[in-house]
């Protein structure tokens, strides 16, 4: 029976084999991360906490970077952003109102002021953690072929820059 230690070295090994997939678990570690700090500041925005006081995740060390990472564990984490921006939709929707209200507040001390401040913030740094968390998603590659299905690849660095639709637009055909 193999221990736990043994597992530990192949797969350290593994990583040593493939840079990739030391990145790509990294880049997985990063947008859970990310993801969670999203979930928290659209929760604190529908609560109407004060930003200053919401509770902020670390990148902890965990089994991403010991773990090949497939399209399934990228698969959750696209279904809990999926929820998150659902909820964020509404948190936008509000603030949107709130702005289209044009509202002059006499006092900034006043609760009126206080809400709309919190509403502002929260619904500012939840676009502070999604925007990075879609960059990063957006460099993932998943395999077709069938000796690599359920993988995950990232976009190489000369397709990095590449976007066929944008080049569609770019360079009409006459």
């Amino acid at each position: 029976m193999e221990d736990a230690g043994e597992r530990m070295s192949q797969k350290v090994e593994e990583f040593d084999e493939d840079p990739e997939k030391e990145e790509i678990a990294k880049r997985m570690k990063l947008m859970r991360c990310l993801q969670t700090n999203f979930s928290a500041s659209i929760e604190n925005g529908k609560k109407g906490g004060d930003p200053a006081e919401r509770c902020r995740f670390n990148i902890e060390d965990s089994i991403e970077l010991q773990e090949t990472q497939k399209a399934k564990d990228l698969g959750k984490v696209v279904g809990q952003m999926a929820k998150s921006l659902e909820d964020y939709s509404s948190l936008l929707a509000r603030l949107s109102d709130s702005l289209i209200k044009d509202e002059k507040f006499r006092v900034k001390g006043n609760d009126e002021y206080r809400d709309f401040r919190r509403l502002f913030q929260n619904s500012i740094d939840c676009a502070k953690y999604l925007c990075p968390e879609l960059e990063i998603l957006a460099k993932f590659v998943i395999p077709l072929t069938p000796d690599k299905l359920g993988g995950l690849n990232l976009v190489s660095k000369r397709d990095e820059n590449y976007n066929e639709d944008f080049e569609a637009f770019k360079n009409p055909a006459n």
